[in-house]
């Protein structure tokens, strides 16, 4: 959010590549919302709950023996009891303490929400497949619905320099066929786990030619910004796609 606000202080647009909108996670809580309540809603859209269960099932937590065989190879046992398997009582410590710990944090929105949330729909062209979201409305968070013709609005606002962000997502289809109209100069970030422009052999990111788009090359000078995961296989392909492409 830093870069994109930094990108619009300095007179630039700002697109935003998304693998994921949470749709199906959205849906979920909302079926479990009355409709009646979709104007004010207060409730945890993240997934959140979802990894809390996760956690609770499959933190291991039973006791292992290591058994050494002849050759010297190591192979962890459960340790049983009377036939049944034993709990490790330090390892429900362990995972009852992280599972605090991870409640006690606030939720985390996806990248396409933050973005809307923090920029707010006048300013945020969204191109993706949802047929609806959640955004904010004065001091409320209320569901908005979309037309199948909503990407196209979207699309043609950006190019009309009426929103100077876009975020798009493979279901969307645009993206990368769309170039702001404005004098304004581009910046296009990634905000996939390893990045998204292309995807090459075991997920290479291949960024995209602008010289092989001749009206964004004629009307944009383009900045792309490389957002991988916390993951060091992630943070070296980036860096070493992007010493290729000159970045």
């Amino acid at each position: 959010m830093a870069s994109i606000r930094q990108d619009l202080a300095d007179g630039r647009c700002s697109v935003v590549q998304v693998v994921s909108t949470n749709e199906a996670v959205m849906e979920r809580r909302l079926a479990e919302i009355p409709a009646e309540e979709w104007n004010n809603l207060a409730a945890d859209l993240t997934p959140k709950d979802q990894v809390l269960d996760y956690l609770m099932g499959a933190f291991p937590v039973m006791a292992m023996d290591a058994i050494e065989d002849e050759e010297g190879a190591v192979t962890m046992v459960p340790v049983m009891v009377d036939g049944v398997p034993m709990v490790s009582q330090e390892a429900l410590r362990l995972r009852d303490e992280l599972v605090t710990h991870l409640a006690c944090l606030p939720a985390v929105s996806g990248v396409l929400d933050a973005v809307l949330d923090a920029l707010g729909t006048e300013l945020v062209a969204e191109i993706t497949g949802r047929s609806r979201r959640v955004v904010r409305r004065d001091s409320r968070r209320v569901v908005e619905r979309r037309s199948a013709s909503a990407a196209k609005a979207e699309t043609d606002a950006f190019m009309a320099g009426k929103k100077r962000v876009l975020v798009f997502s493979d279901a969307g289809g645009a993206g990368g066929g769309a170039s702001s109209r404005s004098s304004a100069s581009s910046s296009t970030s990634s905000g996939s786990p390893v990045g998204r422009a292309d995807l090459g052999p075991e997920g290479d990111l291949l960024l995209p030619d602008p010289s092989a788009r001749e009206p964004l090359a004629s009307h944009l000078a383009e900045v792309f910004r490389l957002r991988p995961a916390e993951q060091r296989r992630g943070r070296r392909r980036c860096s070493s796609r992007g010493g290729r492409n000159g970045d």
